[in-house]
C-alpha cells in the first residue's frame, strides 16, 4: 500500500497535480510509520520512544515520529530492515514535494527526518543520499554554512565508493552544490570522479576481453547430474531443479546462446550514455557560470537528443537558452548599434504599437536546431535570442506543470530578460507586451497557489487501503493556458484592478545586475522597465558603484544594528550611557537615509516616476509630447539641417505615452535641483537609446544634453503648472507593490519618491486577485476565485471595509509592557463593549484564532508578531482570516528569506489565510516608538478620535505637535494604508523607526454607516 501511494504521488506530480501528489506521499509515509509502530510494540526489549510532535502533527493522528536513539537500537532487527529503504525514499519524496512548492521549513524538516533514519540504518549509501539532499536544501535555502557538513559527509562516501551508478549521481549533485557555494576546485573534482566512475562501469578497454574469457570458460563447462546440496527449506525446489538438468551435451550450445559479448555491451552503452549526458549537462552549467559560452555550446551539442526524461529535457532547454542568451549579449558588444544595450535601460513597449487588445501569444513550439557559431554573423544574435525564447517557452510550459519553484523562477526570469532584449532589436517575434510580464508573475502565482493547495492537505489517520485512482486530466490545463494566453492574463489579473490603483512589480534579474519594474493598470497593457543597476557608472567612471549586493549587505547590517540597539541592555544610569545610545540611533537613522537615497538615485534614477501617483491628464500629456518632439528635432544631429539640407530622413518614431509619463512622474522642477537634472539626464539617455535601437542613430558626444535638459525643464514646468490647477494626485490613489522574494526586507515605501503616498504590498498577483474579488463579494463560498469574468468595480473607495464595533485587542500579553498598558488600556476600553479584550494575560490559541476569524479588526500590542501564542500552521490553514491585523511588535512584518525557496514568516501566513491587511514592522523598534506610531494610526484611520493621544514634541523628522480644529472627532475616508503613511511623520526617527512600518494587503476603510 505504501509503495502504491508513493507511485501514485510520482504520477500525480508528472501530471501537475501537486495536491494529490502531496496527499499520496503523506499517506505513504503514514502507512510505513504505522508498520514501524507495530514492530516497536513487538520489541519487548526496546524502551518507550519519545515522539516528536512535529512530524506526528503534520502527518495526522495515530502516527508517531522517530526518536533517533530508539531507531538506532531497533533498526538492527530484521523486522525493520525491509522498512528502512522505502521509508527513507518516502521521506525524501515528501521533502522533494515541499521543495517543489517552495516551502523551505517543511522541506528541511522531512529531509532531516530522512537523515535520522539513514543514520540509524548504518548504511553509508543511505546516509550519503539523505545528506546530499539535506545539504542541497540548506545551500539552496541561502544558508550554505549549515549545509557544508552534510556535503562533506556525502563526499566521503563518493570518494570511498567511486565505482557505482549511485556514486555518479551523488557526485554530479555534489558538483552543483559546490558550484553554488563558489568552490570550483571541488566542483571539478566531483565531475572528474563521476566521469571516471562511468568509464569504469562501462568497462572501457577491458570489457571485450573479459567477455571473451567468460564465453571461452562457458564453452568448456560440463554440467553433471550430481545432486546439489541445498537448504532444507528448499528441498522441493532442489528436486525440481535436478530433474530439469538431464543432458550435459546441450550445455555448450546454451552457453554460446547466453553469453554473447555484444548484447551486454549494448545494454551498458545505453545506460552509460545517459549517465555521460547527465554529467555533461552539469559541465555545461559550470561553463555557463564561468561565462565560457563556446565550451558550454560544444558540450550541449554532444548531448543533443540523448536525454529522455521530461525533467532532464526541460533542464537542458533552460541551459541551452542561458548559453544562447549569454553568447548573444557578448556578440552585442561588437555591434555598432547594440554595443550599449547591456548598459542601457530598456522599456517594453518603448514605441507606440498598433496591436489588438485580445492578441494571444503563440503557443510554445519545438526548439529549432541551433546553427553553428561560425555561421552566425555579428548581427545574428537576434536569431540566437529568438532560439533561446523558443527553448524557454517549452521549458516554462513544462515547469508550470511539474517544475519546482526555484526552476520556475529561473526560467521565467530568463524568459523576461530575453523578451526585453529582443524588444530592443525591433524583433517581430516577441508578441504582446504582456509576454515579458506574464512569465515572472505567473511563476509567483503558481508557487503561491501550490503553497495554498498544500495547506489544504490535512493530516488524517493512516488508511490501509489501495490509493484512490487519479482523475483523468485534460492536457490543456487551465494553469498552463495562462502561460500562453496573454488576453486571459490581462483580464484575470490586470483589468480587475480598481482604476485608482496601480500595481508595480519589482524583481531583480537572475544575475542581480538589473532591476525589472513592471507597472500594471486596468485597461492598459503592462509597462516593463529593465534598469541596469550600474548604468550611471558606465557613463561616469567617477561614480561610486552601488550594486544589488552592496545594497543588500548594507541593509542586513543596519537591521542587525537596529535590532541590537532597540534591546540594548546597557545601564542607562551611568553618565553618558543614554546620550551614547541616542547618538547611535541618530547615526543609524542617517545610514538608513543614505541607503534609501542611494536606492532611489542610483538604482531608480530618473525612472522613479514609475511609482508616481499623479493623475493622468491626456490633454496636457499631448502638449508635453509635442514640446518634447520639438526639443528632439532641435537638438538631435539626426534631425538637424546641415548646410541648408536636412539629414537623411528616418522613419517617424512615436514614443509610447508611458515613456513620457516617466518625465511627468518626476514632478515639477524646484529651483536648481541637481538631483532633478541627473534624473532628467538618465531619462534623456534612455530616449536616445530607444531611437538608436530603432534606426535613428546619433553620436552621444555630439548631443548637447545640457540644452536638452533646459528645454525639457521648461516643458515640464508648463505641464505641472497647468496640472496643479486641477489637482495632481487622485484622492483615492493607491500603489500596491508585488515584490520578489529577495526584496521584501527593503523599506520601499520610505523612498523619497514615495513618502506620504499610500503604498502597500502583496506576495503575488494571485493573492491580490483573491483580495479584490473577496472585497466585492460578501460570501466567499459563493465566489469562484478562478472565474473568467472580472468583478465590476463598485463604490467610490475600492477596498475592504470594516466595522469599528467589531474587534479584539490583545494588550500586554507578556505582562512586561507597563508603558504600553498605561497608554492604550483606557482608549481601547472606550471602543465599547462590543470589543473583546485580552489584557495582561496570555491568550490561548483558540482565543487568538477566534479573534482572527470572527472580528473585523485585531490589535496586538506585545512582543514580536504574536507567533508565540498561535502557531503559523493554525493561521495558514484558516478558511478565512476575517480581521485586518495590526501587529505592534518588533519585526512583526519581517519575512525570512530562504534562497530559492519562498520566504516565510507571520505576515506571509496571514496573507495565505486571506487577511485583508496586516500592519507591522520590518525590524525591531522600541516600545515607545511603536506606541507613538500606533496611536497616530488609530487617529488618522478613524478608529479613535483625534487628540486621543497627546503628541510628544521631542524628536527629529516629525511634525510639530499642535492642537487641531478637529480634535475630538472621528476622521473619515482615510484607508489604513494612508493612515500608516501619515503616521510615519509622528515617529521620532524618520528612517530608523518610520521606515520599518509597512502594510501588506489592500486599503481597509472604517465604515461607520453600517
Amino acid at each position: 500500500m505504501a509503495m502504491a501511494n508513493l507511485l501514485y504521488s510520482i504520477i500525480a506530480l508528472e501530471k501537475g497535480e501537486t495536491q494529490p501528489a502531496l496527499t499520496y506521499a503523506k499517506d505513504s509515509v503514514k502507512i510505513m510509520f504505522h508498520d514501524w509502530n507495530k514492530h516497536e510494540k513487538k520489541d519487548k526489549t526496546a524502551a518507550p520512544s519519545t515522539n516528536q510532535s512535529g512530524l506526528a502533527d503534520s502527518l495526522g493522528p495515530g502516527v508517531s515520529s522517530l526518536d533517533t536513539t530508539m531507531v538506532a537500537r531497533i533498526v538492527q532487527g530484521s523486522d525493520f530492515w525491509a522498512l528502512t529503504s522505502p521509508l527513507i525514499r518516502a521521506l525524501l519524496r515528501l521533502s522533494a514535494l515541499y521543495a517543489h512548492m517552495g516551502m523551505f521549513q517543511d522541506t528541511l524538516y522531512y529531509a532531516e527526518q530522512a537523515c535520522k533514519v539513514a543514520e540509524s540504518s548504518g548504511s553509508s549509501l543511505y546516509i550519503a543520499q539523505s545528506a546530499v539532499w539535506a545539504g542541497s536544501v540548506w545551500i539552496k535555502g541561502g544558508k550554505p554554512d549549515k549545509g557544508l557538513d552534510y556535503v562533506a559527509s556525502a563526499r566521503v562516501f563518493v570518494t570511498e565508493n567511486p565505482h557505482s551508478s549511485q556514486s555518479v549521481t551523488l557526485a554530479c549533485q555534489l558538483s552543483e552544490l559546490y558550484r553554488i557555494i563558489g568552490d570550483s576546485e571541488s566542483e571539478e573534482k566531483m565531475l572528474q570522479l563521476a566521469e571516471a566512475s562511468v568509464k569504469h562501469a562501462s568497462g572501457a578497454g577491458t570489457a571485450p576481453q573479459l567477455d571473451d574469457e567468460i564465453a571461452s570458460q562457458m564453452e568448456n563447462l560440463t554440467l553433471t547430474e550430481k545432486t546439489r546440496t541445498t537448504r532444507g527449506t528448499r528441498s522441493k525446489a532442489s528436486t525440481t531443479k535436478k530433474a530439469s538438468a538431464t543432458a550435459t551435451k546441450r550445455a555448450p550450445a546454451r552457453s554460446k546462446a547466453l553469453a554473447p559479448p555484444k548484447p551486454a555491451l549494448v545494454l551498458d552503452d545505453a545506460r552509460t550514455s545517459l549517465m555521460r549526458a547527465s554529467i555533461l549537462l552539469y559541465r555545461a552549467l559550470g561553463h555557463i557560470h564561468q561565462k565560457d559560452w563556446a565550451s558550454a555550446s560544444g558540450v550541449l551539442e554532444d548531448i543533443k537528443g540523448r536525454l529522455k526524461g521530461l525533467e532532464d529535457v526541460s533542464r537542458e532547454q533552460m541551459i541551452r537558452a542561458a548559453c544562447l542568451v549569454g553568447q548573444s549579449l557578448d556578440d552585442m558588444i561588437h555591434d555598432p548599434v547594440f554595443s550599449v544595450v547591456q548598459e542601457s535601460t530598456i522599456s517594453f513597449p518603448s514605441v507606440s504599437l498598433v496591436k489588438r487588445a485580445d492578441e494571444k501569444a503563440s503557443p510554445a513550439k519545438s526548439a529549432p536546431a541551433r546553427r553553428g557559431a561560425k555561421a552566425r554573423a555579428a548581427t545574428n544574435f537576434v536569431d540566437a535570442l529568438k532560439e533561446a525564447q523558443e527553448y524557454l517557452l517549452n521549458a516554462n510550459s513544462a515547469a508550470v506543470i511539474r517544475g519546482d519553484g526555484g526552476s520556475l523562477h529561473r526560467i521565467s526570469s530568463l524568459l523576461q530578460s530575453t523578451v526585453i532584449f529582443l524588444s530592443a532589436t525591433k524583433s517581430d517575434s516577441i508578441g504582446h507586451p504582456g509576454y515579458a510580464t506574464c512569465a515572472v508573475e505567473l511563476a509567483r502565482n503558481v508557487t503561491w497557489r501550490r503553497e495554498r493547495k498544500a495547506l489544504q492537505v490535512i493530516g488524517s489517520a493512516a488508511k490501509m487501503e489501495w490509493p484512490a485512482p487519479l482523475a483523468s486530466l485534460d492536457s490543456n490545463r487551465s494553469s498552463l493556458g495562462a502561460a500562453t494566453d496573454i488576453s486571459r492574463f490581462q483580464r484575470d489579473y490586470i483589468d480587475i484592478i480598481p482604476s485608482s490603483w496601480t500595481v508595480v512589480s519589482v524583481s531583480p534579474s537572475d544575475n542581480r545586475e538589473d532591476l525589472c519594474i513592471t507597472r500594471l493598470q486596468a485597461g492598459h497593457t503592462p509597462f516593463v522597465l529593465r534598469l541596469p543597476l550600474e548604468r550611471a557608472n558606465s557613463r561616469d567612471a567617477d561614480n561610486e558603484i552601488f550594486s544589488f549586493h552592496h545594497g543588500m549587505e548594507e541593509l542586513r547590517e543596519l537591521i542587525r544594528l537596529a535590532n541590537k540597539n532597540s534591546h540594548d541592555a546597557r545601564d542607562m544610569t551611568i553618565k553618558g550611557a543614554k546620550a551614547a545610545w541616542w547618538e547611535e540611533r541618530e547615526m543609524l537613522d542617517e545610514r538608513f537615509k543614505m541607503l534609501l537615497d542611494n536606492i532611489e538615485s542610483v538604482w531608480l534614477g530618473g525612472f522613479k516616476g514609475v511609482f508616481s501617483q499623479h493623475k493622468r491628464r491626456t490633454d496636457l500629456l499631448a502638449k508635453f509630447q509635442k514640446s518634447f518632439q520639438n526639443m528632439l528635432d532641435k537638438h538631435l544631429p539626426s534631425r538637424r539641417q546641415i548646410r541648408g539640407k536636412r539629414s537623411a530622413k528616418t522613419p517617424k518614431i512615436t514614443f509610447d505615452p508611458r515613456i513620457l509619463e516617466l518625465f511627468i512622474g518626476l514632478g515639477g522642477p524646484v529651483g536648481d535641483d541637481l538631483d532633478y537634472e541627473e534624473a532628467l539626464t538618465d531619462l534623456l539617455y534612455f530616449t536616445i537609446d530607444i531611437l538608436q535601437f530603432h534606426g535613428e542613430q546619433n553620436a552621444y558626444d555630439e548631443i548637447d544634453f545640457d540644452s536638452m535638459i533646459v528645454d525639457t525643464v521648461d516643458a515640464l514646468a508648463a505641464y505641472h503648472q497647468a496640472a496643479n490647477a486641477g489637482g495632481e494626485r487622485d484622492d483615492n490613489a493607491h500603489t500596491i507593490l508585488v515584490l520578489d522574494k529577495s526584496l521584501h526586507a527593503f523599506p520601499w515605501e520610505s523612498l523619497p519618491c514615495m513618502q506620504g503616498a499610500a503604498v502597500s504590498r502583496v506576495p503575488s498577483l494571485a493573492c491580490l486577485r483573491r483580495l479584490i474579488l473577496e472585497q466585492r463579494s460578501s460570501n466567499l463560498d459563493e465566489m469562484n476565485l478562478d472565474s473568467e469574468t472580472p468583478a465590476i468595480e463598485t463604490g467610490s473607495r475600492p477596498g475592504h471595509h470594516v466595522s469599528p464595533s467589531s474587534g479584539t485587542y490583545i494588550l500586554n500579553p507578556g505582562g512586561d509592557l507597563s508603558n504600553t498598558l498605561s497608554a492604550f488600556q483606557k482608549p481601547l476600553e472606550d471602543l465599547g463593549s462590543s470589543w473583546a479584550g485580552i489584557v495582561s494575560r496570555t491568550p490561548t490559541e483558540p482565543e487568538f484564532e477566534r479573534a482572527l476569524s470572527e472580528s473585523d479588526i485585531l490589535l496586538y500590542f506585545g512582543h514580536g508578531s504574536g507567533a508565540q501564542y498561535i502557531r503559523g500552521k493554525t493561521v495558514r490553514r484558516m478558511d478565512k482570516c476575517r480581521a485586518a491585523v495590526l501587529l505592534m511588535g518588533c519585526s512583526s512584518a519581517s519575512l525570512e528569506a530562504a534562497g530559492e525557496f519562498e520566504c516565510h514568516g507571520t505576515v506571509w501566513n496571514y496573507m495565505l489565510s486571506g487577511a485583508p491587511a496586516v500592519v507591522g514592522a520590518l525590524w525591531d523598534v522600541t516600545d515607545r516608538e511603536a506606541d507613538r506610531f500606533a496611536g497616530k494610526v488609530f487617529e488618522e484611520w478613524g478608529l479613535m478620535k483625534t487628540g486621543t493621544f497627546k503628541e510628544d514634541q521631542k524628536g527629529k523628522g516629525r511634525a510639530t505637535a499642535q492642537k487641531s480644529d478637529d480634535d475630538g472627532q472621528f476622521r473619515e475616508g482615510c484607508s489604513l494604508v494612508e493612515a500608516v503613511a501619515k503616521a510615519r511623520d509622528a515617529c521620532r526617527f524618520k528612517y530608523l523607526t518610520s521606515a520599518a512600518m509597512c502594510v501588506y494587503g489592500i486599503p481597509v476603510y472604517i465604515n461607520r454607516e453600517g
